[in-house]
């Protein structure tokens, strides 16, 4: 059980981190660890992996009555060998409180001050094709939407991009990436933000290193992408 004393909506706060909510003051504890589960099915050239998970968490206000809240969560991802050279790969999480594998905010009180899970839709779309068995191209489209009922005007609504790259493994265990991504944000005041990037980056694999960078340009409210080429959980 972890156990910690806040203010929300005073900055980080355990699993109520994130943006500016109330002002609330208690403790908070993780009433119940992450339960994971994972099952992997497996058919010819089709891959199929599922997971899922639950939380509790409990807020004890200051003054007023404690509110418990149930986070829950399920990741789906899917890819299918359609050519020799060619993969799709479908990946998709939804639930309540699955942002929480993303450092993003998973709890927050409601108008009535009761503790609640943040529902959250994520969803990534790539094909992959092999240009050599040294070099391969990845276009992708992901969004990720957030129905935060006690949110500040800018937070952010809904997150979306669309990229594309080239990775080239010269040797074994080492690869090279190029990147270009263009990404939008639509905050709960339905302000519109959006940036392009071209970023490189290289990943030493014996070691588990990466080392990447960006250029971006636009006009992006500090995009955060809560869908990418991770699953959640799985």
């Amino acid at each position: 059980m972890v156990v910690g004393a806040c203010a929300v909506g005073a900055g980080m706060c355990g699993r109520f981190d994130g943006e500016q909510l109330t002002s609330t003051a208690g403790t908070f504890q993780n009433a119940l660890p992450d339960f994971i589960g994972r099952l992997r099915l497996q058919r010819e050239s089709v891959q199929f992996p599922l997971a899922a998970f639950v939380n509790k968490a409990s807020f004890i206000p200051t003054v007023g009555t404690n509110s418990d809240a149930t986070a829950w969560g399920l990741s789906m991802s899917s890819s299918l060998q359609v050519a020799e050279s060619d993969k799709l790969i479908v990946q998709a999480a939804f639930g309540h409180g699955i942002q929480r594998f993303r450092g993003f905010q998973s709890y927050t009180l409601d108008a009535s001050g009761s503790l609640i899970a943040v529902p959250a839709l994520a969803c990534y779309f790539g094909y992959e094709h092999a240009w050599s068995p040294n070099l391969k191209s990845v276009l992708a489209y992901s969004r990720a939407t957030i129905d935060n009922p006690a949110a500040a005007p800018t937070s952010a609504k809904s997150t979306s991009y669309l990229a594309a790259n080239i990775l080239w493994t010269p040797v074994e265990r080492v690869r090279l990436g190029l990147e270009y991504l263009h990404g939008v944000r639509v905050d709960d005041n339905a302000i519109r933000g959006d940036a392009s990037c071209v970023g490189h980056g290289n990943r030493y694999l014996d070691f588990s290193t990466t080392r990447s960078l960006s250029f971006c340009t636009g006009r992006l409210l500090a995009l955060r992408i809560v869908a990418n080429r991770s699953t959640y959980f799985g």
